[in-house]
């Protein structure tokens, strides 16, 4: 994940409460559960960066089966 203060395993962490609660709550319930300090902008920018990463990975999974799966089941130029 990004660089900063907070771990890499902390960063999942924090990202997945996130994802289920608004920024500030999800850096209080880090604080909380585990006594790690951080803010509502660090749940915010990690939240974002994870999500345009896994934007870019859907969709380049997505450009990969249809390559894959296009040209072994789809139907070929001859049928058409």
């Amino acid at each position: 994940m990004l660089p900063g203060t907070l771990a890499p395993r902390q960063q999942e962490h924090l990202v997945h409460l996130a994802g289920w609660m608004p920024f500030e709550q999800a850096a209080q319930m880090l604080a909380t559960l585990l006594g790690i300090l951080s803010t509502a902008e660090t749940a915010r920018r990690l939240t974002e960066h994870m999500g345009a990463y896994m934007e870019v990975a859907q969709t380049a999974e997505a450009e990969m089966a249809a390559l894959v799966f296009g040209k072994v089941i789809g139907p070929s130029r001859a049928d058409d």
